[in-house]
């Protein structure tokens, strides 16, 4: 298997919608709830300048609402710094991108997004949304994709629904 691929991600920055998807970065945050606390992160993917961006708006959520417990108290200001000094190191990362890109799900050129699928795929969502999967429910949302799609298939549906059920509710 070969180096992967260093060409340009044909998705734009979904933040500014200018430029395409170039990098990828993650900002590690804490929020303080008097009693409690939660230690967690976000990501981000677009173009290197939205990202710098996002992970200042992180450090300053962060600055406004992550001292309210007293173990956030001591993490926070080290997590702050820690995104501080890493935003003017963000840069083009095509490589990350394509990498948290795939851990999403997400195709790399918007050309190859299948609309029937990302149909198929909201109706199976809304069916399995109350924990319950109803044969009338189904019956209607077969009927629905066939007039609403030339290419639909009913087989296809009902795999992506039994995929459903193996979720939790």
């Amino acid at each position: 298997m070969g180096k992967p691929s260093r060409k340009k991600i044909n998705l734009p920055c979904p933040y500014c919608n200018k430029k395409n998807v170039e990098t990828a970065a993650t900002a590690p945050y804490v929020r303080g709830f008097l009693v409690a606390y939660q230690v967690g992160s976000k990501s981000f993917i677009g173009c290197a300048s939205c990202i710098k961006k996002k992970v200042l708006g992180e450090v300053g959520l962060s600055g406004a609402i992550g001292w309210f417990s007293i173990t956030a108290l001591f993490i926070n200001p080290l997590l702050m710094c820690y995104n501080l000094v890493r935003v003017p190191f963000i840069s083009p990362n095509i490589s990350k991108a394509r990498k948290k890109l795939k851990e999403a799900g997400i195709p790399e050129d918007m050309v190859n997004v299948d609309i029937t699928d990302v149909g198929c795929s909201l109706a199976v969502a809304m069916i399995a949304a109350d924990g319950e999967i109803e044969d009338e429910e189904i019956a209607v949302a077969e009927e629905v994709g066939k007039q609403l799609f030339a290419d639909f298939n009913s087989r296809k549906f009902r795999a992506k629904l039994n995929n459903a059920k193996k979720l939790p509710n």
